[in-house]
């Protein structure tokens, strides 16, 4: 029902992917937006469940798919932040010098474990990692999961929790 949709959305993330050959996908040439590693975790993902569902298709080039999928996993493994001692998370920037920041953990984590279940190959230690960094963030006085291992920000809410959840679930 939606083909058309997610074909004109695939050529567009694609088209994205191309403007840096290291593999980060952005909307600029530069690669400075206000998405940042939260776009580039949310278009990996969907490169991951298209090609999941597509090999085979002669609508869609199987190659071309996979080839920026797997460019774009080697980001988010090169990006793991290794800000402090607990580390294991993923910052805002494409960077392993950003401080952590749950919302985008749990982009990079699904968009990992999509391209994992699509055939690609994930580093284990990346995975063992971010699962560290999850455990970490709990909060065992109320079971609430912090926003930050690094940052002064250290809040635990509803949302974040659900995330951490969600993101051990996915590890």
């Amino acid at each position: 029902k939606y083909g058309e949709n997610v074909r004109l959305g695939l050529r567009y993330i694609l088209a994205c992917a191309k403007k840096h050959t290291n593999g980060f996908i952005t909307e600029t040439e530069g690669g400075r937006t206000s998405s940042r590693m939260h776009g580039h975790g949310y278009a990996t993902l969907f490169l991951a469940e298209v090609l999941g569902m597509t090999e085979g298709s002669s609508r869609v080039s199987f190659k071309e798919v996979r080839d920026a999928l797997v460019r774009a996993i080697r980001v988010i493994e090169d990006s793991q932040t290794r800000y402090s001692k607990l580390y294991g998370g993923w910052g805002y920037e494409p960077s392993s010098d950003m401080p952590d920041e749950a919302s985008v953990t749990v982009t990079a984590v699904q968009a990992l474990r999509a391209a994992r279940n699509a055939g690609i190959a994930v580093d284990s230690r990346v995975v063992e990692k971010a699962i560290e960094y999850v455990k970490a963030c709990f909060d065992p006085s109320d079971g609430s999961y912090r926003y930050s291992i690094a940052m002064a920000r250290q809040q635990s809410t509803l949302a974040l929790t659900s995330a951490a959840v969600s993101t051990l679930n996915y590890l």
